[in-house]
């Protein structure tokens, strides 16, 4: 089995508060008990940034090696496809049926984007993508 993260991911991670936000792997250590911590920054107006610890084997409890992604249904199991993160030199393109709802700076910075959109169109706010 290989080690499921690398620098530049995207993943998703439990932070204070409680709650499970996008991020993207920054930094990655090993430590004496074969195990590695990842470092995970969160996209923001501010930087916040968490370390996590990661087993030999991959797990950890609070750091999922992929993004929350937007989801057809509330029950926010089946990913939705027609959200969509295209890498570009300066970042990352949102698109939502092929028309362009953001930019990013990173992967994570793209799904949260993109969820925000779902967000506000199931809740009838007519704010997507704000």
């Amino acid at each position: 089995m290989t080690f499921p993260y690398k620098e530049g991911k995207a993943v998703a991670a439990m932070i204070p508060g409680p709650a499970l936000v996008n991020g993207t792997v920054s930094q990655i250590k090993m430590r004496a008990d074969k195990g590695r911590e990842v470092l995970v920054v969160f996209p923001g107006t501010e930087r916040y940034e968490q370390w996590y610890f990661v087993s030999p084997s991959g797990g950890c409890d609070y750091l999922l090696d992929r993004p929350l992604r937007p989801t057809v249904n509330d029950d926010r199991v089946t990913p939705n496809e027609r959200y969509a993160i295209e890498r570009k030199d300066n970042g990352v393109v949102v698109t939502f049926d092929g028309e362009v709802i953001g930019n990013g700076k990173t992967e994570a910075e793209g799904w949260d984007i993109a969820l925000r959109h779902d967000y506000y169109a199931r809740e009838g706010g007519g704010r997507e993508g704000q």
